[in-house]
């Protein structure tokens, strides 16, 4: 396991339906602790991007705590992946066709497609859609085989760190994926991208801080969220993402209340949570969306939201080449 920068490389040739197994029940395991950010795989490694700069003893531990699950782990964590994001409802629409749920060859739109899964949820043909895919797009017995032998030790997992530069093998997949301008590839590429990062932000648990009483929300999928949150407390829609801010704003906000005087750096840092609250209090959970994106402040963020995108897609691509741009320039920030 290869660490650089922000990218873990697992070079790990089991074969691109073993990999992409892995990948995802690493995605599923990571994304809460670690905000990940994107995750690829091919037939010889897997890329994690994650949301934060990687040191060795992070690159350790997440060695550990990826290549110490269980067999059973593994495939519970792979189907809570496969259940909660796997993009299958474009085969999901020739299955309801062959048990005759809907007629075929009948147009479906992208939201009708969308509303596939949720609609045939616990059928047959739900069931017969995740088998399919089992079969012919990953292979979870395997990927727990795999698991097997590094437990019994036949199969060792080396952590390492390349802080100067990549090796030869982490090159080639950090070139071939993260380099390449996402926005000018192919029109299939660019959706596929798309849907994986819209997929990716609102799987993402945020903590909701509210501005006006200094209340925190419980813990909630983007997803799970309102159109326009509120405070559980006050009512107040003036919302800031915990992860987003100080950590010493609630008490910020508490020496406020009780009217002490607040030193500079505590004024600016309320400042902030308070730019970002705004937006919130605008545009809702396309906000948190935003802000959630890597790269993404509240000043990129609220030239976004002000588009007022009637379409996702146009929103999410907006917020796409935002953090393409930030990765291109970030080299040369202080």
């Amino acid at each position: 396991m290869e660490g650089f920068d922000r990218y873990l490389i697992i070079h790990s040739a089991f074969g691109e339906a073993v990999n992409r197994a892995l990948a995802y029940a690493f995605d599923e395991a990571l994304t809460e602790r670690n905000g990940v950010s994107n995750v690829w795989a091919d037939g010889y490694r897997i890329l994690i991007e994650l949301s934060e700069m990687l040191s060795r003893d992070t690159v350790e531990s997440i060695s550990k705590e990826l290549f110490s699950m269980s067999e059973h782990t593994i495939a519970a964590t792979f189907h809570d992946y496969v259940q909660r994001r796997f993009p299958f409802a474009y085969s999901m629409k020739f299955i309801a066709q062959r048990f005759g749920a809907i007629p075929r060859g009948m147009f479906l739109n992208d939201r009708t497609l969308f509303e596939l899964s949720a609609r045939f949820e616990s059928t047959p043909i739900h069931e017969e859609t995740l088998r399919e895919a089992e079969l012919t797009k990953v292979d979870p017995v395997t990927a727990k085989k795999v698991v097997r032998s590094i437990a019994e030790g036949a199969i060792a997992v080396v952590p390492v760190l390349s802080e100067e530069s990549p090796t030869p093998q982490g090159f080639y997949m950090l070139n071939k994926l993260v380099e390449v301008p996402e926005m000018v590839a192919a029109e299939s590429t660019r959706k596929d991208n798309l849907s994986r990062m819209k997929a990716f932000l609102l799987a993402q648990r945020v903590e909701l801080l509210c501005l006006q009483c200094g209340s925190a929300m419980a813990e909630e999928r983007v997803e799970g969220l309102p159109e326009f949150p509120k405070c559980d407390s006050c009512g107040s829609g003036l919302l800031a993402l915990k992860s987003k801010i100080r950590p010493d704003v609630p008490q910020i906000l508490q020496k406020r209340k009780s009217m002490r005087n607040l030193t500079k750096e505590e004024i600016a840092a309320l400042s902030r949570a308070r730019r970002a609250a705004d937006l919130v209090l605008s545009y809702g959970k396309r906000a948190v969306s935003a802000l959630l994106t890597w790269g993404v402040g509240p000043q990129t963020a609220a030239g976004i939201l002000a588009k007022m995108h009637t379409q996702d897609e146009d929103f999410y691509a907006d917020l796409l080449k935002a953090k393409l741009k930030y990765i291109q320039t970030r080299p040369f920030w202080d």
